[in-house]
C-alpha cells in the first residue's frame, strides 16, 4: 500500500512540476510579444475544458501542449485551429494518441523562436504531411539551438518531408528515433560512428570535422549531397575536400554563419570540391550573407580561377583568404574571355578581361588606357600615378578587384580586399584628373577599412563627401 501511495504521490508531484515549468515558459513567451489578451491561450494543457477557451483569433499567443491527458478529438482540434494563421510561442505534441498533425492549418506561420515546436513520443503518429506547409521562424541568427524537435515517433516517416518547402529551409533541427528521420545529424558525427553516415545524403545541424585524419573519415561522407548550416574543418591532415564526392548544396539560414570554414589544416593545398560548378551555396535568410574562411592552410594553398569565378557568381563573402591564385590552366583559358598577366601597359594585350598582377598606369601610359575597356577582373592592386589622364572612363566594365594578401576587410560584392601593408588602390599625382569615378564599382558598397589613396586638386571633391580617412568616402585627399 505504501509503495502505490508513493508512486501516486510521485506522479502528482511530477505533474505539478511540469505544469509549473510550462507556466513559467508561458510567461516568458508572452513577455516576448505585444499581444491582444483575448488572443492568448493561457493554459498549460489542451483538454476538453481548456479547449472551450481557445482564442477565436487569427493570431494566437501561447504554448499549445497536447499530451496523453488531452481528452479531445481530432475534430475538436481541427475546429479550434481553423482560424489560426499565425501562432506565436510554441507547440508540444507529446505522448498523444494522435495519428495525424493535420489539425494544424496549412500555410500558417509559426514563430517558434521564443519556445519551440516539439513532436515527441507519439506512438500512433503516422501522418506528418502538414509539417512542410507551415512557415517556421526559429531565430537561427541568435541561437543555433534547434527549436524544431521531432523525436521518438516510431511510426512517423519523415524521409520524404525533409526536402520539401519550409522543412527543407531549416538548418538547425532535431529528428531522432522516428520510423525514418531527416537525413543525418552532423552534431553526432565522429570517426567512431562514421559507418552510420555512409548512406547519408542530407546532413543537418552543420558538420564539424576537428582533429581527424583523412583515413578516419575515409569514404564515410562520399554520399553526402547537402550540408545544412555549415561545414567546419579544422586541425586535420586533409589535402583537399575531394572526399565530398557528391556534394551539391551548402545551405544556411542565418545572417552571419561561416558556411565553409577551412582553418589550421597544414596539408591543405587545394579546395578541390569535385562538383564545384554544379554546387549551390544558399542562405535562406533574406538578409543573410554567405561567408567562406580560408585560414592558416598550407603555404602553397591556392584557389583556381574557376573557383574564384564561382565565388563571385555565388556572391561569396570571404573572412580570411590565406591563399594564392593557382596557375591558370589551359582548360581555364578562353579566347573569348582572355586572361592576361600584367607586365606593363605597353605589353598588355588589347582584349584582356582578367588581369593577374598589380596593374600600374604611369606617366606615358595614357595612350594605352583604352586597352582596359574590356577588363572586368583584377587579381592584384591598382596604381595610377603621375599621368595626364582627365578621367577613368576606360574602366567601363571594371567590376572586381581581388587583392590576395591577408585578412578580408570585407565586402566582396564588388571589391575583394584583404588588409596588408599595401593599399589596394592608389591614385596619386595625376594633376589633370577631374573625374576618378570607377563606374562599375559602386563606392557606396566599399568597406570603411579599405585603403584608397587619392591625391587630387582640392576642387576635385566639390559636391562629394570628403574624408581624411581612406575608404570612408568617395573622395579622399592624401595629405
Amino acid at each position: 500500500m505504501n509503495f502505490w501511495f508513493f508512486i501516486g504521490c510521485s506522479l502528482i508531484f511530477i505533474n505539478v512540476i511540469v505544469k509549473a515549468d510550462l507556466s513559467e515558459d508561458l510567461e516568458r513567451v508572452l513577455s516576448s510579444y505585444e499581444y491582444d489578451p483575448k488572443c492568448v491561450f493561457n493554459y498549460t494543457e489542451v483538454n476538453s475544458k481548456t479547449i472551450k477557451n481557445f482564442p477565436k483569433c487569427t493570431h494566437v499567443y501561447g504554448i499549445i501542449n497536447i499530451n496523453e491527458k488531452s481528452d479531445v478529438s481530432f475534430k475538436q482540434l481541427e475546429n479550434a485551429f481553423k482560424n489560426v494563421t499565425n501562432l506565436f510561442g510554441g507547440v508540444i505534441v507529446q505522448n498523444s494518441n494522435l495519428t495525424s498533425l493535420s489539425f494544424l492549418r496549412q500555410y500558417s506561420y509559426f514563430d517558434c523562436s521564443a519556445y519551440g515546436f516539439h513532436i515527441l513520443n507519439n506512438s500512433q503518429l503516422t501522418d506528418g504531411s502538414i509539417l512542410p506547409t507551415i512557415y517556421y521562424t526559429t531565430n537561427e541568427n541568435l541561437d543555433n539551438t534547434p527549436k524544431i524537435i521531432i523525436k521518438n515517433n516510431v511510426n512517423l516517416n519523415l524521409e520524404n518531408l525533409c526536402w520539401e518547402r519550409s522543412i527543407g529551409d531549416l538548418a538547425f533541427f532535431k529528428t531522432e528515433g522516428n520510423l525514418k528521420n531527416c537525413g543525418c545529424d552532423g552534431e553526432y558525427y565522429s570517426p567512431s560512428n562514421r559507418s552510420q553516415f555512409e548512406s547519408c545524403q542530407n546532413v543537418y545541424n552543420g558538420l564539424k570535422l576537428y582533429n581527424v585524419s583523412s583515413s578516419q573519415v575515409s569514404n564515410s561522407l562520399a554520399n553526402v549531397q547537402m550540408v545544412r548550416a555549415f561545414l567546419d574543418i579544422q586541425n586535420t591532415d586533409f589535402q583537399n575536400l575531394s572526399f565530398l564526392e557528391r556534394i551539391k548544396w551548402f545551405q544556411a539560414n542565418t545572417n552571419d554563419t561561416v558556411i565553409l570554414n577551412l582553418k589550421n589544416n597544414p596539408n591543405m593545398t587545394r579546395l578541390g570540391l569535385p562538383n564545384l560548378e554544379e554546387t549551390d551555396i544558399g542562405n535562406k535568410d533574406l538578409y543573410g550573407l554567405k561567408y567562406f574562411n580560408f585560414e592558416n592552410l598550407h603555404p602553397d594553398f591556392c584557389i583556381t580561377l574557376t573557383e574564384f569565378k564561382f565565388f563571385l557568381m555565388k556572391m561569396i563573402d570571404i573572412v580570411k583568404l590565406h591563399a594564392k591564385l593557382c596557375e591558370v590552366t589551359e582548360e581555364e583559358k578562353n579566347p573569348l574571355v582572355p586572361v592576361c598577366y600584367f607586365v606593363s601597359m605597353e605589353e598588355l594585350a588589347n582584349n584582356c578581361v582578367y588581369i593577374i598582377g598589380d596593374l600600374k598606369i604611369n606617366s606615358g601610359d595614357e595612350d594605352h588606357a583604352t586597352k582596359l575597356l574590356k577588363v572586368g577582373y583584377l587579381f592584384g592592386s591598382l596604381e595610377i600615378r603621375n599621368t595626364n589622364l582627365t578621367d577613368l572612363s576606360f574602366f567601363v566594365k571594371f567590376r572586381y578587384i581581388i587583392h590576395m594578401d591577408g585578412e578580408c576587410s570585407c565586402y566582396i560584392g564588388n571589391i575583394i580586399e584583404f588588409l596588408d601593408s599595401r593599399p589596394i588602390i592608389q591614385i596619386i599625382g595625376n594633376k589633370k584628373l577631374k573625374d576618378a569615378t570607377l563606374y562599375a564599382i559602386s563606392v557606396s558598397e566599399l568597406v570603411p577599412t579599405a585603403f584608397y589613396f587619392f591625391d587630387f586638386p582640392e576642387n576635385l571633391c566639390e559636391g562629394q563627401t570628403r574624408s581624411n580617412n581612406p575608404g570612408q568616402s568617395s573622395c579622399y585627399i592624401q595629405k
